[in-house]
C-alpha cells in the first residue's frame, strides 16, 4: 500500500464533479521522506479535476501539487528548503482484457485500472518524485574539483602501480 493512498471511484458521480483537494498528514510525510531517502517533507498537497475524455472510454486528470521539503546538500550536506510545484495531467484507461496495455512513446501519460478505482494519491507521489530536484545544493556552495592534472581517478592508481622491471 501506498504511503500516500487517496482512492477514487471513477465510477461515483461525486468523483467527476468540482475540483479535489488531497494532503498528507504528518505521518504520511514522514513516509514518503523515508520513500524518497530525503530529510523531510514538510507539507505536500495537490488540487484536481477529474474529467470524462471525449470519444474515448476513459478519463483523465488534471491539477497541480505542491510540496515543501529539505533534503540534504550533495557538497556539504547540510539541509537544503525546497519549494516543489507542478502540474499534473494524466489519462486514466480501463485495462485491457487481455491484461496488457499498449505503450505508446508518443501518447501522453496513461493510468491503467483493472476496476473503476484509481489511487490519485500515489499517481501524485510518482508526480513529485519526478519534480523534487536530484542534486540539491545549498545557496552559495560551489562544487570545487582539484585543478592538479595528477590527481583524481586513474591518476591516483598511477601512484600504486609497481614499476615495471627490465
Amino acid at each position: 500500500m501506498s504511503e500516500f493512498s487517496r482512492v477514487y471511484d471513477l465510477s461515483l458521480p461525486e468523483t467527476l464533479q468540482g475540483k479535489h483537494e488531497i494532503k498528507a498528514n504528518t505521518g504520511e510525510c514522514e513516509a514518503l521522506a523515508q520513500r524518497f531517502k530525503i530529510l523531510s517533507i514538510e507539507k505536500f498537497e495537490a488540487q484536481f479535476l477529474v474529467l470524462n475524455e471525449d470519444n474515448v472510454e476513459g478519463f483523465f486528470i488534471e491539477g497541480n501539487l505542491y510540496a515543501e521539503l529539505t533534503q540534504a546538500c550533495i557538497v556539504t550536506l547540510e539541509p537544503v528548503h525546497e519549494i516543489v510545484k507542478t502540474s499534473v495531467y494524466f489519462k486514466i484507461r480501463p485495462m485491457p482484457k487481455d491484461g496488457e496495455p499498449e505503450v505508446d512513446d508518443e501518447e501522453d501519460d496513461i493510468e491503467y485500472i483493472k476496476n473503476s478505482r484509481i489511487d490519485v494519491g500515489e499517481v501524485m507521489t510518482q508526480y513529485l518524485s519526478l519534480a523534487i530536484n536530484p542534486y540539491p545544493r545549498k545557496e552559495g556552495v560551489l562544487f570545487e574539483q582539484k585543478s592538479d592534472e595528477k590527481s583524481g581517478g586513474l591518476a591516483d592508481l598511477v601512484k600504486f602501480q609497481k614499476p615495471l622491471k627490465d
